[in-house]
């Protein structure tokens, strides 16, 4: 009698917990066409780099680019453009950014001109930022400043290109497409500094600016008077973070470039933080089973069937709710729908997950994993 009681006890407190485990059950998918971001993002340039890993995720996380097809580009600095679009992407606000460049663009009477696409580009996700008070119009004025040197030199070029050309109305045109480009190259292409790009870091983040008798961490540096004067606040903030740490010689280099290196450790450090932020979920959980389906769809396309893997991902995370992760491999890239995942160092796709493994996965707004890390 006691052992049934027990067991009826058992099974009553049990019930609860079952009911929450069951309503804790989410189910997301891959995104399309993961396979050609990951053929995009196996670096040829960066497998011996001790930044690979951060490297690997946020070019997984569609943070930063490389400059073409497997190639970073590790030891080019990081320009103006690049930064910028950092920003609206660390801030989900990329298609904003696209949306009004669009508007440049379609107002432009000449929309096929390779020298002011570019340009207009950098506007809108500019005037994005200045209007979520990212950038300021003095830093703009600073950035866009050209000496009488360098527009000497412009002036030269545009001059000797130029000799060639008779005709009046297309010599005008001509001048006004260089004039273009070479202002395009000279301010957005240029290298950032280091310092410019914290604090526009900074107040993406939010981060609380300290002042007065707040302002410790910022005097353990050796060329703090180097950092401009009203930028203390900020930087002081993102120190006492841990965003900005400084080099091992107690300097922080504020007029310095950084490579495309440095950018991927710095985003790394944030990028969680940030994703959280704009509605991501990131999980940790034990694979504790895979399914695996080959089937067979018609495509129209082909006018023929083709082979279609499903594979169902069943994780328990910690904190003990689960999750059900749909993806798919096609012969046809069109209909996959997957994932990035590093595992031991190197990139794979979700293939690689193992049944047992601990992972760490990132859900975006749309329920959508878009990158995985196999943990030790």
């Amino acid at each position: 009698m006691r052992k049934t009681l027990l067991i009826i006890l058992l099974i009553i407190t049990l019930l609860p917990i079952a009911t929450v485990a069951y309503g804790g059950l989410e189910r997301y998918k891959g995104y399309d066409n993961y396979s050609t971001l990951y053929d995009y993002i196996r670096f040829y340039d960066t497998t011996k780099l001790k930044a690979k890993p951060s490297i690997d995720k946020i070019a997984s996380l569609l943070m930063v680019r490389g400059i073409d097809y497997r190639h970073y580009d590790k030891n080019s600095y990081l320009t103006y453009e690049d930064a910028i679009s950092i920003l609206v992407r660390l801030m989900g606000i990329e298609d904003i950014g696209q949306k009004k460049s669009k508007e440049y663009i379609n107002m432009d009477n000449e929309v096929k001109d390779k020298f002011t696409t570019n340009e207009k580009w950098v506007k809108g996700h500019v005037n994005t930022l200045i209007e979520r008070s990212i950038i300021t119009g003095n830093e703009i004025n600073k950035i866009t400043y050209i000496s009488d040197k360098k527009q000497k030199e412009m002036d030269k070029k545009i001059k000797k290109r130029l000799e060639s050309v008779k005709n009046p109305s297309k010599k005008s045109k001509l001048k006004s497409k260089l004039e273009e480009k070479l202002n395009y190259s000279n301010i957005w292409k240029r290298p950032i500094t280091r310092e410019q790009f914290m604090v526009w870091i900074g107040r993406a983040l939010e981060v609380e600016e300290k002042y007065g008798q707040s302002q410790n961490y910022i005097y353990t540096l050796l060329d703090m008077e180097k950092i401009e004067t009203e930028n203390i606040p900020i930087i002081e903030g993102l120190m006492r973070k841990g965003i900005v740490t400084g080099y091992t010689d107690k300097t922080l280099k504020p007029k310095g470039k950084m490579t495309r290196v440095d950018v991927a450790r710095f985003i790394d450090k944030i990028v969680d933080y940030n994703l959280v932020k704009n509605g991501y979920k990131i999980q940790k959980g034990d694979v504790y089973k895979i399914n695996k389906i080959v089937t067979t769809k018609a495509d129209e396309l082909l006018n023929d069937l083709v082979y279609v893997g499903e594979s169902e991902f069943k994780i328990k995370n910690n904190d003990s709710t689960f999750a059900n992760i749909k993806t798919i491999d096609s012969e046809d890239s069109r209909n996959d729908n997957g994932f990035i995942v590093l595992k031991d160092g190197k990139v794979y796709t979700q293939n690689i997950i193992d049944q047992g493994d601990y992972i760490k996965y990132y859900v975006n707004k749309k329920g959508e994993v878009i990158y995985a890390k196999v943990l030790d």
